[in-house]
């Protein structure tokens, strides 16, 4: 799948855009894809930005999560775009399933991260779109409005 145009701005790492509210060493410039920058956390829920190109989101705005997370509509990770969450889907090892990928906790020194560990168990993976979403900083919990259609995608072997 080629990188959405939303995303060709983005910094690259190992031939990948780095989406914008991955942690990245501020010293070493490499990202941490198993960690969640919270400054940049912030910007997108409060600002309505796309949680994987940092732009403005359209009328419809697109979460992943697992089936659990699609039924109590409740996320960690921003709402999206639907063609930065489809290509996501498609070239994240821990989205997708591929390789058996499950993130290991790192440190951050002076950091504040959160280790992405919702959806690693889940044999399926879901797509749902809505209208609208509210958050609460203290818990770092986005919730949803009601999906107007939810796709589930199994993991073994990855999405297409």
């Amino acid at each position: 799948m080629s990188i959405p145009d939303r995303m060709v701005l983005l910094q690259r790492y190992g031939g990948f855009p780095v989406p914008f509210t991955v942690l990245v060493d501020l010293v070493t410039g490499i990202p941490d894809f198993t960690a969640t920058d919270m400054e940049r956390w912030y910007a997108a829920v409060s600002e309505r930005l796309c949680g994987v190109c940092g732009t403005p989101l359209d009328y419809w705005i697109w979460f992943i999560g697992g089936p659990q997370s699609m039924e109590i509509r409740s996320f960690f990770d921003p709402g999206m775009h639907e063609e930065c969450a489809r290509y996501a889907l498609s070239v994240c090892p821990y989205l997708s399933g591929l390789k058996g990928y499950r993130p290991a906790p790192r440190q951050h020194e002076g950091a504040v991260i959160e280790v992405k560990h919702n959806v690693v168990d889940s044999p399926d993976i879901c797509l749902g779109n809505t209208r609208d979403f509210v958050f609460d900083i203290p818990s770092k919990i986005i919730t949803a409005a009601p999906f107007t259609s939810i796709e589930t995608f199994s993991r073994k072997g990855g999405i297409p």
